[in-house]
């Protein structure tokens, strides 16, 4: 048996949550240029290896001011921006063997996937901590995708003793492969192509039919 692992943002979604989010939170912000363009400078050193993990996302979370209200929002547009090889392949993505397994974060990804048929059981992401008052301070320390080389410890986890193939975009998709812990990794290229990790990479799919293609399965 083989468990697929697939990624979040820049897979499944055209877009990186913490990006979205920014725009969101800091819409009345004087200084919201700066600080969203900072937050994607971010997104795009940890995703090219260039930055741990964990620095970054606590980083970008600092700049964020985000509060539970902007949820509802953000579950929207990223919902909007579901791809359409994530739309057309709803049926694979439901069924048992697939995983999402993200640094992204379960109160989002759970409502964006769930018209696709994609249980909550088979996400493993981070969660938010939050403030009294309703303010993201952090990222819950108890899973391990909010630290670095969390996906690798997630795909070991969750393999159950199965073959795991690892599908995403970025560094950390990658490191899962290079770790041992994946037998095999696709490159995702459909919504953004990473050349850091296409270097090392030695599969690549534009699409989740790519993939399945790659792996002899049929649509």
């Amino acid at each position: 048996m083989t468990r697929y692992l697939i990624d979040f943002d820049s897979t499944l979604v055209a877009a990186e949550t913490l990006d979205v989010l920014a725009e969101i939170a800091l819409a009345g912000a004087a200084d919201r240029a700066a600080r969203t363009a900072a937050i994607r400078r971010l997104t795009d050193q940890a995703m090219a290896g260039e930055l741990p993990f964990g620095e970054a996302l606590q980083r970008r979370l600092a700049l964020l001011d985000a509060r539970r209200e902007h949820l509802p929002e953000l579950t929207e547009q990223l919902r909007a921006s579901l791809t359409a090889s994530a739309r057309r392949n709803a049926a694979w993505l439901a069924q048992p063997a697939v995983w999402i397994v993200s640094g992204g974060f379960e109160e989002v990804i759970a409502p964006v996937l769930q018209p696709l048929g994609v249980q909550p059981c088979r996400i493993q992401a981070n969660r938010f901590v939050w403030s009294a008052k309703g303010l993201a301070v952090g990222v819950d320390p108890s899973s391990p995708l909010a630290h670095d080389g969390g996906k690798i410890a997630a795909a070991r986890a969750s393999s159950d003793g199965e073959e795991v193939v690892m599908v995403g975009d970025g560094w950390t998709d990658l490191e899962v492969w290079t770790s041992g812990a994946a037998a095999r990794f696709y490159a995702y290229t459909e919504v953004v192509a990473r050349p850091a990790v296409l270097a090392r990479a030695e599969r690549r799919a534009a699409s989740l039919e790519d993939v399945l293609r790659q792996e002899g399965i049929k649509p």
